[in-house]
């Protein structure tokens, strides 16, 4: 049997290329990494982003230019391989005991599904879950991460990975629901019913999302959030004056440390890997302080949270 780890990764290349060094800690429980890098990249960014997936086992990486919704992401991620067997990866979520790999892909092995959960859903679709499946604090959906089930489950799905919109009078065979109003789901939760409504067995273990929950020292990995929000989109990207005003505004609705996480997050992996690209790097930098100082973020804050994060590193930075 074989396994297949897939990535949907933005364009950002310090994070791809921080994230390609914590793949390779855990490399020897995959037989392939499949990557796809969604937005438009200079030519010389665009080879070292090449270069970095090439320098790591079993990996091939395909380049979209332009950003793409992480579902249909998926679903093109998903042709990419004939594994018996995938693991679905985010570039903000990270591995902190590799053998945890191996333990969630014999769970798909066995016929199961090793997932984390989450809410997310609509109101109706949320409760309607929750009459099919059984009432859960955690939600009945799945995050599209840290999930590991075979190859022929997810193709027998609609494929439609992405965000869910029902409208009144849409009936979802999953739920077994017929829908009264607009309901609105987030990314991979339609998919995560279908699966259910399978009738596998699932292992579910916390997804250790930061900003939710306090780590723990032994947590076998965790999930940073958002984090494709940064280059691309939030700076270094292609927004006009009114859209960029309503994503800094956005983001200063959040909780501040929410922010604060997020740009220390950026800053460590630029740190590590700017002089692989000095000229860009240059200007990675420069834009993302612009940024920090529109969201309201400040360098001390975003330095002391990196600190904080630091016991979470178990891999070669």
């Amino acid at each position: 049997m074989t396994r297949a780890a897939l990535l949907p990764a933005g364009s950002d290349p310090f994070l791809n290329a921080y994230w390609l060094r914590n793949y390779a800690t855990w490399a020897d429980q995959v037989d392939e990494l499949h990557v796809a890098v969604c937005g438009p990249l200079e030519p010389e960014v665009l080879a070292y982003t090449e270069s970095c997936v090439a320098a790591v086992p079993h990996a091939r990486m395909i380049h979209i230019d332009h950003r793409t919704d992480h579902g249909a992401t998926l679903s093109m991620l998903l042709d990419e391989t004939q594994a018996d067997h995938v693991m679905l990866c985010e570039d903000d979520a990270y591995i902190r005991r590799p053998e945890v790999i191996g333990e969630c892909f014999a769970v798909a092995e066995a016929g199961g599904i090793a997932a984390t959960p989450r809410g997310y859903g609509g109101n109706e679709a949320t409760a309607a879950a929750a009459a099919r499946f059984g009432p859960r604090a955690t939600g009945n959906a799945f995050w599209p991460c840290f999930l590991f089930v075979a190859r022929e489950h997810l193709l027998a799905t609609d494929r439609q990975f992405g965000a869910t919109i029902r409208l009144p009078g849409d009936y979802s065979a999953a739920l077994d629901h017929t829908f009264s109003e607009r309901d609105i789901s987030d990314t991979f939760v339609s998919a995560s019913y279908q699966l259910r409504a399978m009738g596998l067995d699932i292992s579910l273990r916390d997804n250790y999302r930061l900003g939710d929950v306090q780590v723990p020292r032994d947590a076998p990995w965790f999930h940073v959030g958002s984090l494709s929000a940064g280059h691309g989109h939030g700076f270094m990207g292609s927004l006009g004056p009114d859209e960029y005003r309503v994503e800094v505004q956005a983001v200063r609705s959040l909780p501040p440390t929410f922010a604060t996480g997020r740009v220390s997050w950026w800053q460590r992996a630029w740190s590590r890997h700017r002089w692989e690209l000095a000229d860009y790097g240059e200007r990675y930098g420069r834009a993302l302080q612009r940024f920090m100082v529109d969201i309201g973020v400040n360098q001390p804050e975003a330095d002391a949270m990196r600190r904080s994060h630091t016991p979470l590193i178990t891999w070669d930075e």
